[in-house]
């Protein structure tokens, strides 16, 4: 499955869902479809601005909320009620009779996500898209994808080297390194044992569960945890109180997320944490397969499209980045630099 993440409003996601779904058409791969939230309505709910439709070819399958259903411009046949309620309604898996356009809502949790794309997989889908934003990356779980693709633009920043700094950082916590070594094992067995709450790891491998309310809003982490403890897991979010509560500490124990989609971390704080010789690793890395650039703020003033697509690749050497619509992509790694390009 590939899970296509917004980093922001505004930033091209829907239109390279809608790029993918004709790439995968044009090679006569069958498609399913869901989103983490809602896309492809007309107007943008928070925003008041309007957004581009989701199109599909006939036979395309997808799991969507009755009200998303009855919205859509394609004529579909529901071949199953799911039993995942949603704000707006049951979700439904259904099959596009016509070309035409959807409404996806879908699923809310990562286990949902990982139900639908296996019904979908199931119901003969050779490639599952899901579309969400960077507030629902938990779609980007190594449980639930093969592949992530970031979506960044213009709205990001006033220049092409802010944008690319913003995108940096986000790659970045996507690149964080896994876990290695003896204590890998053991944080897997914290993993299994603690959920999402936080685990101390002594240099020994013996694991304390801590308090639930060690990872909440003001929670006792720092109090917490022993002067002797080697690794801290962090079932939950990592955030930026997380970093401020552990740098209060004399000994700083080395934190162990479960992959990239659970970490929140501002550049500051991510910076502070690794400079003050703190480390940070993942019990999974997401995969990371593409960025890609709008130029395009319909807030304020645009970017030059060459220029923020070649900015945002400089920073990513190893990591394609594309402009679906200006046609262009820049991958250093394999020393591609080209326009009139296909992802």
């Amino acid at each position: 499955m590939v899970a296509v993440i917004g980093l922001a409003k505004n930033c091209g996601k829907t239109t390279v869902l809608n790029y993918l779904i004709s790439a995968y058409r044009q090679a006569g791969i069958s498609l399913g479809l869901t989103s983490l939230g809602r896309d492809g309505e007309g107007v943008d709910a928070v925003t008041r601005l309007s957004k581009p439709s989701i199109r599909v070819p006939a036979e395309t399958l997808a799991v969507s909320a009755e009200q998303s259903i009855a919205a859509s411009g394609a004529r579909v046949h529901v071949a199953e009620r799911i039993g995942i309620g949603s704000a707006l309604g049951e979700l439904l898996l259904v099959i596009a009779e016509e070309e035409g356009t959807v409404e996806l809502s879908g699923p809310s949790t990562a286990e949902q996500a990982k139900r639908v794309a296996d019904l979908l997989r199931s119901a003969g889908a050779e490639r599952v898209l899901i579309d969400g934003a960077l507030d629902r990356r938990v779609i980007g779980a190594p449980m639930v994808c093969g592949a992530v693709v970031l979506s960044a633009g213009a709205v990001l920043g006033a220049t092409v080297e802010s944008v690319a700094g913003h995108v940096a950082h986000e790659v970045a916590l996507f690149r964080l390194p896994e876990v290695s070594g003896p204590v890998a094992a053991t944080a897997r067995f914290a993993a299994q044992a603690s959920g999402e709450r936080a685990a101390a790891i002594g240099p020994d491998g013996s694991i304390i569960g801590l308090p639930e309310s060690a990872l909440r809003s003001g929670g006792s982490l720092a109090t917490a945890i022993g002067d002797d403890v080697a690794s801290l897991w962090v079932g939950g979010a990592v955030t930026d109180e997380t970093i401020e509560q552990l740098l209060s500490r004399r000994a700083r124990p080395a934190i162990i997320a479960a992959d990239a989609t659970r970490i929140f971390l501002s550049r500051m704080a991510l910076s502070r944490w690794q400079n003050a010789g703190g480390s940070i690793t993942v019990l999974d890395r997401v995969p990371l397969a593409a960025v890609t650039t709008n130029p395009f703020n319909p807030s304020g003033r645009g970017l030059d499209a060459h220029d923020l697509t070649a900015t945002v690749a400089e920073t990513l050497p190893d990591i394609p980045v594309y402009d679906v619509v200006a046609r262009i992509a820049i991958c250093r790694e394999h020393h591609l630099h080209q326009a009139q390009a296909r992802p």
